[in-house]
């Protein structure tokens, strides 16, 4: 499997570093944008592991839990979160050396046992990990899955940051932030636009201007910007491109088994993306729904 060379790679860098050290991942489809300065690593060096979620608790993060710095310390329907590690940081230590093995070490037979375990019947009704929305959501191979599973394995040893990347949807929520910019509306995230999104910063002026605990005060997206919507490798070698149909690639170590996936796309998350018009505003997706 060609993604698990990812994890490879960023478990291989931590151990070869001194403890301290920020490592930084990011994807072939992401554009550098420019140095990373103070700001950016003030924020990743008082984390462990920092990266970019999808969540439906993309603004009011403040409201819902404001001395929250951990995902695990949200709301459990906020748990219910996506992984984009095209941008990964981790500051070198014997515990993000040991999250980067676990990631690592998911692939030789931890994920599947949780899939099994969990969706066939093999947990007892009342298990807490098969239960948990971020376990449930992420079974699966993906680097993004297995990196969730990780967070969750290690949600009570590290210490987690939400890298932000709002545009027009934490444009669209800031009439529910107060004059004094001190919060923002508990309902704000159940507002446009829907599904699963980024988070706002954590700014004055911002939804999250109270979530500093958790979310970056600046856009990664002014630092690395991922490439998506057909450019990748990986969606360029999946995605239907109805519009483009010859930007298609037939890479044979991205190639997943035909008896997986008989046809285009490929594999859908059951999760709605951002401002997918299939979302009922306000509802939580997951998997516990289906």
């Amino acid at each position: 499997m060609v993604l698990v060379r990812k994890v490879a790679a960023v478990a291989h860098a931590l151990r070869v570093v001194r403890d301290g050290t920020v490592v930084v991942w990011v994807d072939v489809d992401v554009v550098v944008g420019r140095a990373l300065d103070d700001g950016f690593l003030d924020f990743v060096r008082s984390r462990d592991v920092c990266f970019v979620p999808e969540t439906v608790c993309w603004a009011a993060l403040g409201a819902a839990s404001p001395l929250a710095s951990s995902p695990f310390q949200l709301p459990e329907r906020c748990q219910d979160f996506r992984a984009d590690t095209g941008v990964v940081a981790l500051v070198a230590s014997d515990a993000t050396r040991a999250f980067a093995d676990w990631w690592l070490g998911a692939y030789a037979g931890p994920a599947l046992a949780a899939a099994t375990r969990c969706l066939m019947g093999g947990a007892p009704a009342n298990d807490e990990t098969c239960a948990h929305p971020t376990v449930r959501s992420n079974l699966g191979l993906n680097d993004v899955y297995t990196f969730a599973l990780s967070t969750w394995a290690f949600r009570d040893r590290l210490r987690f940051g939400w890298f932000a990347e709002g545009s027009h949807h934490c444009r669209s929520a800031s009439a529910s932030v107060s004059p004094s910019g001190a919060g923002a509306d508990a309902d704000a995230d159940r507002r446009l636009p829907g599904g699963h999104c980024y988070p706002c910063p954590a700014r004055p002026g911002s939804p999250n201007a109270n979530a500093t605990r958790l979310v970056s005060p600046f856009n990664v997206g002014a630092y690395f910007y991922h490439v998506k919507g057909g450019h990748g490798p990986m969606s360029r070698q999946h995605a239907p491109h109805r519009d483009a149909p010859r930007a298609l690639t037939d890479d044979a170590e991205l190639a997943l088994p035909a008896e997986h996936f008989p046809a285009r796309p490929a594999h859908v998350d059951h999760r709605m993306a951002c401002g997918d018009k299939r979302a009922a505003y306000g509802r939580v997706w997951s998997l516990r729904q289906l």
